[in-house]
């Protein structure tokens, strides 16, 4: 293609100038038009690269968003889930106590109350 010269411009002449310079200019052009190819090729792939990834990002933000939503409604059951233990415990005290209460009321007939042996041997 084109030979390294070392000559200075004098002792290449005159006439050699213009078709080594034509010869340069041809290369570099197509050097130019070469690289603006591929360059523009790289732009398509990242370009279509980037659209692929932002379809990536929007499906991820749709399950962040789904998920979102599950984590909101989990998050409503278990407070209500808490509300329902404390109000079943209270509710479970104060079955005790009327249980209790109860087994009381039932032992009343069996106590004796301290009364003399002379009244009629209780």
């Amino acid at each position: 293609m084109l030979t390294k010269t070392t000559g200075t411009h004098q002792e290449l002449g005159g006439c050699m100038e213009e078709p080594v310079g034509s010869v340069i200019r041809t290369f570099l052009e197509a050097l130019f038009s070469s690289l603006q190819e591929d360059l523009q090729e790289d732009k398509r792939d990242l370009s279509s690269e980037l659209r692929e990834v932002c379809r990536d990002l929007d499906e991820v933000g749709e399950r962040v968003v789904s998920l979102e939503h599950k984590d909101d409604d989990q998050h409503e059951e278990l407070e209500w889930m808490q509300q329902e233990i404390l109000r079943l415990q209270d509710k479970q005290i104060e079955l005790q106590a009327h249980a209790e209460d109860l087994k009381n009321r039932s032992r009343r007939n069996n106590i004796c109350i301290w009364v003399p042996h002379c009244y009629g041997g209780i």
